[in-house]
């Protein structure tokens, strides 16, 4: 056949199928509808039937990219969700190409340690083919058990797309498990392949991002099946977020929609498949990239991060601090409380500073405290703005020396210190202006002598300004600034930005 009008009844099944073989290689035909329009004119009966049965399959595997495995069978909900259904036959469908739905969920994770494993490894090929088996395999099961579609970009990043929050949050759980150390899946057969097989392999972590479940939620298929949208973006900006904060530690961060999404399931399940004690929720606020803002959450899987669930609460209070723009103080106070928190709360540390830092050699959860308690006496008692935020600038700088500390903690001290250098700016001028124009009676015509002499020697004079300016009542100061912090509020930035 050269063209479908030459088809007869001597037209074999085979070679009727062979010539849409053909157009299917050729890029002739490329969508289900295209395919059924072709062969409009062929006669309804069992040639047809096998030939465009055989020609979908094709279809699939050419043009369907990361979807090329789904079937109405395996995957019943996502049939149902990403594909138009055949009017005759069932388990035959058109990819949907823009899917804006609600109930779609994507998950990036990369797999660190894989690279310097297939570095280590790279003469040893039976490790190298273990640990693709693992991949391709293992992991695949638990997509599946999970209705869950799951395929490998790239040699260590895995993408998953599902329909529930519940199923592919807990393939990602199911994933950071097979690799750690924690063992809490429960299917006896993948159970059974990790004894034999990932034991062998050394623990390995992983960073994920997991989006979707958002109104206008947009996925959409390329024509070679491929995957973007808003979803797919948000999902890998998140697993960017998790990969910077991974410090042997498997990290996975999602959006409160997903959250809440799987809290819903896992409450009507009479058997979840993990515990609250198994996994937990840390609720890290709005943050904002690239002009998005979403409420990001950090998913709490090793026993020896729950520690930082503890001070959920305090954090919550900075949270509504800086959405309420109280940057007059109570951004200041609630800071301090979670820092303090987070200091009393973390495990035992003690790290050597690279440098002396006033007078520090290193740092431990005590030396935080007391050096919150020297920021909270300046700010609150004294009333000395500018010291009380240069403090919170060296405490910063010593707090990424401790590589465990709070991530989320850290942000969120970024984001306070960046506002208040704002407000400290404006407030310096105002001040600056207040004793210029009151320096008689701040100062005694003999001293407003030795103020104007010491104009010459730079560091008598920073001395003596900083004098005049504490001679200014501490309420006056507080009023001052607390005026300014009013009226600049509402124009900082007081959510924290994950491109920062």
């Amino acid at each position: 056949m050269r063209d479908i009008s030459e088809f007869s009844e001597s037209t074999s099944p085979y070679e009727l199928f062979s010539h849409i073989y053909w157009c299917i290689i050729n890029r002739k035909i490329r969508l289900l509808s295209e395919l059924e329009s072709y062969m409009s004119e062929v006669p309804e009966g069992p040639k047809k039937e096998f030939a465009f049965k055989s020609a979908f399959q094709m279809l699939k595997e050419i043009h369907w990219g990361f979807f090329s495995d789904l079937d109405a069978k395996s995957y019943p909900v996502l049939w149902k969700q990403l594909t138009i259904p055949h009017r005759k036959y069932p388990a035959i469908g058109e990819l949907k190409r823009s899917i804006s739905i609600t109930e779609i969920f994507v998950a990036f994770i990369d797999i660190h340690g894989y690279t310097s494993f297939c570095r280590e490894h790279k003469s040893h090929t039976a490790m190298l083919q273990l640990l693709d088996s693992c991949i391709e395999n293992d992991i695949r099961q638990m997509c599946r058990i999970n209705h869950v579609m799951g395929n490998r970009l790239r040699g260590d990043e895995i993408i998953l797309v599902g329909t529930s929050a519940y199923d592919v949050m807990n393939t990602v759980i199911m994933i950071a498990d097979y690799f750690g150390d924690r063992k809490l899946i429960r299917d006896s057969e993948i159970v059974k392949k990790r004894n034999e097989q990932i034991l062998k392999l050394p623990k390995l972590t992983i960073s994920a991002g997991v989006a979707g479940g958002t109104r206008y939620s947009v996925m959409v298929i390329t024509a070679a099946g491929d995957l973007s949208g808003s979803v797919v973006n948000t999902a890998a900006r998140l697993q960017g977020r998790a990969n910077k904060v991974a410090v042997n530690k498997s990290h996975i961060f999602t959006t409160n929609q997903v959250v809440a999404g799987y809290k819903r399931t896992m409450e009507k399940s009479s058997d979840p498949c993990f515990s609250t004690e198994d996994v937990a929720f840390l609720d890290l606020g709005p943050v904002g990239f690239k002009g998005v803002e979403l409420r990001l959450a950090e998913v709490l899987i090793d026993q020896d991060q729950m520690y930082r669930t503890g001070y959920q609460d305090v954090l919550n209070k900075l949270i509504d601090a800086l959405k309420n723009h109280s940057w007059s103080d109570r951004a200041f106070t609630s800071l301090m409380d979670l820092i303090i928190s987070a200091a009393r709360m973390t495990p035992p540390f003690e790290v050597a500073l690279p440098e002396d830092s006033e007078g520090l050699l290193s740092v431990s959860n005590q030396t935080v405290i007391e050096i919150i308690s020297k920021i909270f006496d300046q700010f609150l008692y004294r009333k000395d703005y500018p010291a009380a935020v240069e403090g919170l600038k060296g405490l910063s700088e010593i707090l990424q020396q401790v590589e465990h500390f709070d991530h989320a903690v850290l942000l969120y001290l970024k984001t306070v210190i960046s506002g208040y250098s704002t407000i400290i700016e404006t407030y310096n001028k105002h001040i600056t202006a207040y004793t210029e124009k009151n320096k008689t009676l701040l100062f005694s015509s003999d001293e407003n002598s030795k103020y104007e002499n010491a104009k010459l020697s730079s560091v008598i004079y920073n001395m003596m300004s900083d004098e005049r300016i504490n001679r200014i009542e501490p309420e006056k100061r507080k009023s001052l600034w607390g005026r300014i912090a009013k009226d600049l509020g509402h124009d900082i930035e007081s959510m924290p930005y994950l491109d920062k």
